[in-house]
């Protein structure tokens, strides 16, 4: 399904050799993952902002009990529609095939207990946030979130206290 980006788990670093500076950027995100569960990566398009997404979640979601990558939430929602994307979500992170939407709390009960692992990218507006993941309290401390935008105001309006910024640029 084009929704959900498997990614191989092979972590092979060969595709971001001759990336000027992405190492250093790929460290930064881990320092920050360390210790702050929601991390925004925001810059103009083109810039390898999915990239330093793919890298961290490559090299992490082994660490992981559950997780979900969603590659260009824009297109997506408005190709599909918020509420597949949702069932989409929870059943990929719950590993449940015909997740019902109407069980949606005690999905959100069981995966607490879980360490997950989400990426979103490309989220355009404060909606589609809410729309897909509503909250993050079904999140434990122990889960991390990745959400990469153009945008910098979207992900102020979506990360409370954004202290957590990478900027991609071409320098």
């Amino acid at each position: 399904m084009e929704q959900v980006k498997k990614l191989n788990t092979t972590s092979s670093s060969d595709h971001l050799k001759g990336l000027v500076g992405i190492d250093k950027c790929i460290e930064d995100i881990k320092s920050l993952l360390s210790h702050a569960p929601i991390v925004g990566i925001w810059g103009m398009g083109g810039l390898g902002k999915i990239t330093l997404a793919n890298a961290i979640f490559k090299e992490f979601h082994p660490q992981f009990e559950g997780q979900y990558f969603l590659a260009n939430v824009r297109d997506e929602i408005e190709r599909h529609g918020a509420t597949y994307l949702r069932k989409l979500h929870f059943g990929e992170l719950s590993k449940e095939k015909d997740l019902d939407l109407g069980n949606l709390q005690y999905i959100k009960q069981r995966l607490y207990h879980n360490k997950l692992l989400i990426v979103l990218d490309d989220v355009d507006d404060l909606k589609q946030y809410e729309d897909l993941v509503e909250d993050w309290d079904w999140l434990n401390s122990e889960s991390r979130v990745i959400i990469t935008r153009r945008a910098q105001q979207v992900l102020r309006n979506i990360i409370n206290e954004l202290r957590i910024r990478y900027t991609t640029s071409k320098n």
